[in-house]
């Protein structure tokens, strides 16, 4: 399975290098100049026990930097947004950065069997409107949308394990 991560900080980090753990094609993508500068070199921009060694085993043979979207995104079966969703002062998401990620991916294209896994701290209904501009840029009906709130921890495991792709397999 071939998967864009698209929020490589914290979240994505520890998602993509296990889904590389699994024998996944993982490529990583960020629009953040620091967290970018880190992975290009190979490096975690976080700390997470276990973490550096589990990217050093599959670094370049099946965990990838890019920085050419358009190429990755057009053959990702999965593309998953994992941005790490900043928060104001009063505890309200700041969604900016995960809307500039989302449609810079789109503007990219993406192939038409594409699912999204959205796992970003995101209010309900986010989702709903990124499909809804998903099938607006393109016409395929198998495109879909999963979200996991990231904020509901205790349904974390369930949805790694319960994600069925279209033709019901399980993915992971």
């Amino acid at each position: 399975m071939n998967v864009l991560m698209a929020g490589v900080w914290h979240l994505g980090s520890v998602i993509g290098a296990c889904l590389a753990e699994a024998g996944h094609q993982v490529h990583l993508w960020d629009q953040n100049s620091p967290v970018a500068e880190k992975w290009k070199n190979g490096q975690t921009p976080i700390h997470e026990p276990g973490l550096n060694e589990m990217v050093a085993k599959h670094w370049r043979t099946n965990l990838h930097w890019t920085e050419n979207l358009k190429e990755v995104s057009k053959k990702a079966d999965w593309i998953c947004i994992t941005y790490d969703t900043p928060i104001n002062e009063k505890d309200e998401v700041q969604l900016q950065v995960v809307e500039d990620g989302f449609d810079t991916i789109i503007k990219s294209g993406i192939s038409e069997n594409c699912h999204f896994f959205l796992t970003s701290q995101l209010p309900v209904g986010t989702s709903r409107r990124f499909r809804a501009r998903i099938l607006t840029a393109f016409t395929s009906p198998k495109i879909c949308a999963w979200e996991r709130p990231s904020n509901l921890f205790k349904i974390q495991t369930a949805w790694c394990w319960a994600l069925i792709n279209w033709s019901g397999e399980k993915i992971w």
